[in-house]
């Protein structure tokens, strides 16, 4: 099913159509990032929720297409740029699972993920464990050495601000973190990767 056909149905199909609505499918289908605004202001002022937001791109998020899917992903990742201090804990995390789950979908979709994961990982308000479930879920589906500088720099960048997080007053142990890392990484040789790049 084309994007066009796709849009026909889901409007036959939704007559009660919310502007959250509107504004996902001008973002996805029509490639109109003027759309991103209305939908982040309206999460700042408390006018949306997260869910809304998610509900109007679950279409989207797992169509046929991959080019749908990866603009439906895009659009998640830049409200959680924009927004991230207005989640709560629950919404972190379902969201960090979200996340976790699409590293298994296409390869395209990793550049939007790892925005995702990244706007995540300096946030002061990211639950306890969460970055720790990040960095496995990195290490075992993703191939690092395969992928584009920008990308390997995102997932260095996502390393480097769980290191440099402060959680109760105290720095991460980075012992503790490197010999995850390690570990991790021996599975891909990916500490090769560290060390030299």
């Amino acid at each position: 099913m084309n994007s066009d056909s796709f849009r026909s149905e889901r409007l036959n199909g939704m007559a009660g159509e919310r502007p959250v609505d509107t504004l996902c499918e001008r973002f996805v289908l029509d490639k109109d990032h003027s759309a991103l605004l209305p939908v982040c202001t309206g999460l700042r002022e408390g006018r949306l929720s997260l869910l809304q937001v998610v509900d109007a791109l679950g279409p989207y998020l797992t169509h046929a297409e991959t080019n749908v899917r990866l603009r439906g992903t895009l659009l998640l990742s830049s409200v959680v740029e924009h927004c991230v201090s207005k989640f709560n804990e629950k919404e972190m995390v379902v969201i960090c699972k979200f996340y976790k789950e699409k590293l298994k979908d296409h390869y395209t979709l990793l550049p939007a993920i790892l925005q995702g994961f990244l706007c995540l990982s300096v946030s002061p308000l990211l639950p306890k464990g969460l970055a720790v479930d990040i960095l496995k879920a990195l290490f075992c589906e993703v191939q690092v050495q395969s992928l584009i500088q920008v990308d390997r720099r995102s997932i260095f960048s996502i390393i480097a601000n769980f290191m440099d997080m402060r959680r109760d007053g105290k720095r991460y142990n980075l012992c503790i973190l490197l010999r995850f890392l390690s570990e991790s990484f021996c599975k891909q040789n990916m500490i090769i990767w560290l060390i030299y790049n």
